[in-house]
């Protein structure tokens, strides 16, 4: 048996580890009794210290409020995903609002020493908690103020609070590791952690503003496109800043190897669909890629590297699978 691959980040492009045989496979099905033996006994080993990698890469997570280009700030370490600001001539666009309203309303707060600019719109890249929970900070019920979705993102995140909603809340605990201390659990490879901190995940800002394929807008002076793009979930778009040559592509790429199944047991994932809106990203050459997990990338080239990358680790496991 080969043992799994795994992935090292190094500045802002993801390098392969490559596979190393055993040296035999019987050695080590021999050593598995004397390890039961010895966890019991007097002599048994100390506890494994923490993943160094995994304990570095929480400098992806450091609370932060980064500036990307003119008047777009990426929130970051604030909750499990960030929140994203863009300010136009005369208003600011939201993209994300983080898990809970507590996490969006210390974004808004730290926001708010760069601009007063009331805000003009909210726009959701997916119907995840963690992306939707401080939704009421930025659109208040009853403000009028516009929140922009894909068409399917509303019935998507009420099945998440339907029938299926214990398994999934119980399961979430396990995935991100809920019951451990943060030495045990320095950061969940996209994130700090799961931000429980309050319980308005969900009572959220609806959508009131939705599309299908692809939508056109200007706001505040923004021009913005907005392109369905499935990926880590269905109802997943993208944004795009043509101006700006700026590319906020949601959760269809971060600092970690895709999830393309995640334990916690949700809808399909089609890898193929994934690479295929990755390609769709590829196509536009942005010169700033501000995902919703981790912190903002800089530089063309750069930025196509990582997406190419991206793309053929999900078409390669996609591939051998079959």
């Amino acid at each position: 048996m080969r043992p799994i691959s795994a992935f090292r980040q190094r500045q802002n492009t993801i390098a392969y580890v490559r596979l190393k045989k055993p040296k035999t496979a019987l050695s080590a099905t021999l050593l598995l009794p004397f390890c039961w033996f010895i966890q019991g006994s007097a002599f048994a080993a100390p506890p494994v210290p923490i993943n160094t990698e995994l304990a570095e890469h929480s400098v992806e997570f450091r609370r932060e409020l980064v500036p990307v280009t003119d008047g777009i700030y990426s929130a970051v370490g604030y909750g499990l995903a960030n929140t994203i600001f863009i300010e136009g001539t005369d208003g600011v666009i939201v993209v994300d609002a983080t898990g809970s309203q507590e996490a969006a309303q210390s974004a808004l707060k730290d926001f708010r020493k760069h601009s007063n600019k009331p805000i003009k719109a909210l726009i959701y890249t997916h119907s995840h908690p963690d992306h939707i929970g401080g939704g009421l900070v930025f659109a208040p019920a009853g403000s009028g103020i516009p929140v922009y979705a894909h068409a399917t993102a509303r019935d998507t995140y009420s099945e998440q609070l339907s029938e299926i909603e214990a398994s999934l809340a119980r399961r979430a605990q396990y995935m991100y590791g809920s019951h451990l201390d943060d030495h045990n659990r320095p950061n969940l490879g996209i994130g700090k952690a799961l931000d429980m901190s309050d319980k308005t995940h969900t009572v959220v800002a609806p959508p009131s503003k939705t599309f299908s394929d692809r939508m056109s807008l200007n706001i505040a002076g923004v021009s913005i496109e907005l392109v369905h793009a499935p990926g880590e979930t269905d109802d997943q778009l993208f944004v795009w800043l043509p101006k700006q040559r700026v590319m906020l592509p949601g959760d269809n790429i971060y600092r970690a190897f895709p999830n393309l199944y995640t334990i916690r047991g949700t809808r399909y994932r089609d890898p193929k669909a994934w690479a295929t809106s990755l390609d769709k990203m590829r196509a536009l050459k942005p010169a700033y890629l501000v995902p919703s997990h981790g912190r903002p990338l800089t530089g063309q080239t750069e930025i196509a590297a990582v997406l190419r990358d991206y793309r053929d680790a999900i078409r390669f496991v996609y591939d051998q699978t079959l």
